[in-house]
This record gives C-alpha cells, structure tokens and sequence, in this order.
C-alpha cells in the first residue's frame, strides 16, 4: 500500500521520510549531504535507477543529460587520451648517452588512454545550445549532477556539437590578436 501512497505523502523538496530513504539507498540520505552538492539533492529523485547500479555505465550519464536537456543526444567513451606528466621518465640515469640535449628521447609526459571518460553532447536545439555553453546554468547543472554521479576523483572531458547558426557572432574586438593563435 505504501506504493501507492508515496505521491500522497510526498513533500517538496524530497523532505517526506519516504523519499529521505530512498535517497540513502543511494549514499545521499546521510545528514549534511545536501550542503556539500550544490543543487537540491530531490533532483536525484528521478535518477534512483541508475544511481542504485554499483557501477558508473553510459546509460547513466545519457539519464542525467536527458533529465536537463531533452533534445540533446550524448555518447560516452570509456577512453579518451589524456596527456599525463612523467616525473622521472624510465631509462639508465648516471649515464649521459640518454640524453639529448639534456632532454629524455621520449619527452616529459605520455598519453593515458584509460582514467578519463569522453563525453559528447549533440543538440540542435537553440536553448538547449546556448544552455550547454561553460558559462551556461545547463552546463553547471550538468558538472554538478557528474560530480555526484561520478565522483569527486573522477576525469571527464566534455565536448558539445551544434549547429553553426545557433552559435553566437565572435566579437573581434579592439584587442590585437594573431592568427593562428
């Protein structure tokens, strides 16, 4: 009966005991929990599916997309190249015929393939567009919602595709520039 009942006893903002514990089955019921996400943690009410799953799957982060931007599509890679920085390179060291020009052969960094997601949004939806810019409320709900999905150690790189004609006219402006930079 309580099934049916929980739409009755329901309080905004997701206060009601019932919704208070269907948050802490997914970690965010804990006492104080809401004053370190900076959105209303009820948001995640309708995100109970996938935030119960143990890991972190595609279909998760399309269910966060599709709850703020409906009309945007979003396609998630499990790798995505990222430059890492290689503190003591591997190699001989006391011997100076490793060096070139004081430099190792194979440079100070290396590419990691598997510790940050790609995630690619698609929209020709005008709002939506202007939403998903980094300045944009769509766009920081969005960081918001992925930090709690995610994780707080988690790597993301996010990348938008739109029409040309939805984007703003760049303004050149009186500062010099150069091309090609």
């Amino acid at each position: 009966w309580r099934k049916y009942s929980y739409p009755a006893t329901f309080e905004p903002g997701g206060t009601d005991s019932i919704s208070q514990s269907l948050l802490g089955l997914v970690g965010l019921g804990i006492p104080g929990t809401a004053n370190h996400i900076a959105t209303p943690v009820s948001r995640f009410l309708a995100l109970l599916g996938v935030l119960q799953q143990p890991g972190k799957t595609q279909e998760g982060i399309q269910a966060l997309v599709s709850l703020l931007a409906p009309d945007t599509t979003v396609t998630v890679s499990p790798y995505c190249l990222r430059p890492v920085e290689v503190s003591q390179p591997l190699g001989f060291y006391g011997d100076d015929d490793f060096l070139l020009d004081g430099n190792t052969p194979l440079g100070d960094e290396a590419m990691d393939a598997s510790s940050q997601l790609l995630i690619a949004l698609s929209t020709d939806n005008e709002q939506e567009s202007q939403g998903w810019k980094p300045d944009g409320l769509l766009y920081q709900d969005f960081l918001v919602m992925l930090r709690v999905y995610l994780g707080w150690r988690f790597k993301a790189k996010i990348t938008l595709t739109t029409l040309t004609r939805l984007l703003a006219v760049p303004p050149l402006g009186e500062g010099s520039f150069w091309l090609g930079m």
